[in-house]
């Protein structure tokens, strides 16, 4: 559903959707353009419980450096320590990077919003977003895909909130999150995989994505495959484009095989490939229709009712 872009609070593009969908590859390719700053997975800041007596973020930035040592990112982060120094001394509370941990997980993500764990996280994090906004003066892209994420900052009402609900192929899914669970038959050329994590993966695939339509139904929202973004990035591209209510010169992002250049990036968490520099090229990946035996196929399929397209 689309709504009129706000002016007076940080604007963020929040992807949603099952892990592996594809966040991290559409969220480098969506910065690329002027308009945008793709952050990585915002949700996953103070995530590790470590180094207690600190409150910056004990994570890897994708430049190499610690979050806190990197040349990018702290000078936004000792404006949070600013913040949090005044949180201390205003309510009388002790503040580390394993409390703030423990808020968002003891009562954020249990829908316990309103109370004073909650007003502190979010005096925490809307700090570091307005930053980023102010002084990158770029719409946000955060990789963060979890649903509850997505109601805690709505609930705020601190920002002007646009969502990307990004959806693969469950098939894909299955195959990758099994990584290191597949065993591969060298004569047949195919992968057993473990069938309680692809039953699993399949019905949860179903449900996340079910929820997350539902959610959206009534939000400034655009709904992309991953199939269609390595197929024609380009349309997806003006998509997002008409969504943000900006124009992406996706001819000079996009060279004629459907390539895009990563030169820096500076991401919170997300796997691999945001390491990765130099040319990115768009292709599907097919290896899982190539490798999993036709009964595995068949059986997600049976247990799937999530359509990738709305009807």
């Amino acid at each position: 559903m689309q709504k009129k872009l706000l002016s007076n609070k940080p604007k963020i593009l929040l992807m949603l959707g099952y892990p592996r969908s594809g966040s991290t590859v559409f969220g480098e390719l969506i910065s690329q353009s002027t308009h945008f700053l793709h952050v990585g997975e915002m949700e996953r800041l103070w995530y590790p419980r470590k180094n207690k007596a600190s409150f910056y973020p004990q994570k890897e930035c994708s430049c190499g450096s610690q979050l806190y040592e990197c040349d990018f990112w702290l000078p936004y982060f000792d404006k949070v320590a600013e913040k949090i120094k005044e949180i201390k001394s205003k309510r009388g509370v002790e503040l580390n990077s394993k409390i703030l941990c423990g808020y968002k997980e003891d009562f954020i993500q249990k829908g316990k919003i309103h109370g004073p764990e909650a007003e502190i996280y979010t005096e925490v994090i809307s700090t570091l977003y307005s930053e980023l906004y102010k002084g990158e003066g770029q719409i946000i892209v955060d990789g963060s895909k979890e649903l509850w994420y997505a109601k805690y900052l709505e609930s705020t009402g601190l920002f002007d909130l646009s969502y990307l609900h990004l959806i693969r192929d469950v098939k894909g899914i299955v195959y990758s999150r099994q990584k290191k669970l597949k065993k591969k038959d060298e004569e047949s050329n195919t992968v057993t995989l473990n069938y309680k994590y692809l039953v699993y993966d399949t019905l949860r695939w179903n449900y996340i994505n079910t929820k997350t339509r539902k959610f959206l139904e009534d939000k400034r929202s655009v709904e992309v495959t991953y199939e269609d973004m390595v197929k024609k990035p380009k349309d997806v591209l003006k998509t997002i484009g008409d969504l943000m209510e900006v124009e992406i010169a996706s001819n000079s992002i996009l060279n004629s095989q459907n390539a895009y250049f990563i030169e820096d990036n500076h991401l919170v968490h997300g796997n691999r490939f945001r390491f990765k520099r130099g040319e990115v090229k768009l292709k599907k990946d097919t290896r899982y229709l190539e490798e999993m035996k036709e009964f595995d196929l068949n059986l997600i399929d049976l247990l799937s009712w999530f359509k990738l397209h709305k009807n």
